[in-house]
């Protein structure tokens, strides 16, 4: 027989305001039952919770509300609360996520691991604001512990984990065209962000990054190097400018960005074996730039220019 519950205290939410109802169907309610406490602060009895098709509506995040459904999973009453579960979100009923872990009332600490399948980005674009799109799919596997009181979380909580890529297109403050088919793989903590060779492509170029945040929680701190390389005629495309489609040439560049979001600085050097229009033809050359207190400034420059050779400082 199957048995519906309105609400389980043990669910671990200190208010029931914040949820409307939680549904739990089993076949068995528990099995091993002893009412004999096993050590200070466990759970009255011994046993397994089986539940299937649950549902917890109206969880709140910042800026959204979602729901999860399609829940199935058990929890173990032992000297700890041992649980493992899977589902769905209402952002994208075909997103399927999993956690596992456990709960201890003598450490009083709540420790697990999530899993999320390949969840489509454009579910999040609600978290994102306008007018920057996000699309593609992400696979995240994340470690996590929280010590009580949950009240003060950046204290107590500790996470760490990687956030896998694949395909997707994101458009970042100041661009005026989007970074698409983004693919890699990031490693996370608290405390920073860091990866290698996070492949994406701009327009008709191609880019690699590797570096890290730190930070980002706080004052996030950059420290990022750029490989890659695109036509000549699409560079204005950076900062708005016309598309130069009769200047001919492909430009291979190199850089580094260091520096919080509000002072951020950095270098490149770009090279080219032929770049022009028409008559005038810039023959193998390279140019040293430096961006600093937004001021884009021009190191050196050298190429070669018909029988001859062209030169700044």
């Amino acid at each position: 027989e199957k048995v519906v519950i309105k609400f389980l205290p043990f669910f671990l939410f200190r208010s029931e305001k914040k949820i409307r109802s939680i549904f739990l169907k089993s076949p068995r309610l528990w099995t091993l039952p002893s009412l004999a406490r096993r050590g200070r602060g466990g759970p009255p009895f011994q046993g397994d919770l089986f539940f299937e098709e649950g549902e917890l509506t109206q969880l709140p995040l910042p800026g959204k509300r979602i729901s999860l459904a399609d829940l199935s999973g058990h929890i173990s009453f032992k000297k700890e609360y041992l649980y493992n579960f899977s589902g769905t979100t209402s952002l994208d009923t075909r997103d399927r996520f999993r956690i596992q872990g456990l709960y201890s009332p003598a450490r009083q600490i709540v420790a697990g691991h999530l899993r999320l399948y390949a969840h489509d980005l454009s579910s999040y674009q609600a978290f994102i604001p306008e007018p920057y799109i996000l699309k593609g799919k992400a696979s995240l596997g994340m470690n996590f512990s929280l010590a009580f009181p949950p009240s003060q979380w950046r204290e107590n909580i500790k996470y760490s984990g990687t956030l896998s890529i694949e395909d997707a297109a994101f458009t970042p403050p100041g661009f005026t065209s989007p970074l698409q088919g983004i693919r890699g793989t990031l490693e996370f903590t608290q405390k920073s962000i860091q990866w290698q060779d996070l492949r994406m492509n701009w327009g008709e170029g191609s880019f690699s990054l590797s570096g890290q945040v730190n930070d980002y929680l706080n004052v996030p701190y950059l420290n990022l190097s750029v490989v890659g390389g695109l036509p000549f005629y699409q560079i204005p495309l950076f900062w708005g400018g016309r598309n130069l489609e009769r200047l001919s040439g492909d430009v291979s560049v190199t850089g580094e960005i260091t520096g919080t979001l509000k002072e951020i600085s950095g270098q490149a050097t770009t090279s080219w074996s032929s770049v022009g229009r028409d008559n005038f033809i810039l023959g193998k050359g390279q140019a040293k730039l430096k961006y600093r207190d937004r001021v884009l400034s021009l190191e050196t420059f050298s190429s070669e220019a018909g029988d001859g050779k062209v030169w700044a400082t």
